[in-house]
């Protein structure tokens, strides 16, 4: 109820009128509300999606649910990502496979939705040592392009 309140307001104050939103997936809520909010807004009118965070769903304080269900359960509603791994108990915006998420399930649930969006990762590169930048990017680019393989591989 409070998101709905809010964009509706922050879109009214704005003025603005040809853009959509994205609402995102937060550790505090469970994804049962953010689909409320976003089928409400939708239902007024207002060009809304889901901003989907893959470790926010990975956190189990809060989801009871495997990120690829969460996926499966929130659908086309899912228009963007942020692609991150953690071990489930905190926020880390890890490397993808740095973590526990089941990425080959993840992948599949996205095809399975018929996601169209961007894959952005959602990282911390400042927290890896210089001299291990070079090393880092190429890993990620590495590991986006396999996971964007098995996306393919589902669709």
């Amino acid at each position: 109820a409070d998101t709905v309140l809010y964009v509706t307001k922050l879109l009214k104050d704005s003025g603005v009128t040809k853009i959509g939103i994205a609402l995102e997936n937060m550790i505090d809520r469970p994804i049962g509300d953010l689909i409320e909010a976003h089928d409400i807004l939708e239902k007024e009118g207002i060009r809304v999606g889901v901003c989907f965070d893959t470790g926010h769903a990975h956190i189990k304080k809060i989801y009871d649910i495997d990120v690829a269900d969460a996926i499966l359960k929130l659908g086309k509603r899912i228009k963007m990502l942020h692609v991150h791994d953690n071990m489930s108990n905190s926020d880390r915006h890890g490397a993808p496979y740095t973590g526990s998420i089941k990425w080959e399930k993840v992948m599949k649930a996205l095809a399975d939705v018929g996601y169209e969006g961007a894959f952005n990762f959602e990282l911390q590169p400042e927290k890896v040592p210089a001299a291990a930048q070079d090393a880092f990017e190429r890993y990620c680019v590495s590991v986006g392009r396999a996971m964007i393989g098995m996306f393919e591989s589902h669709r």
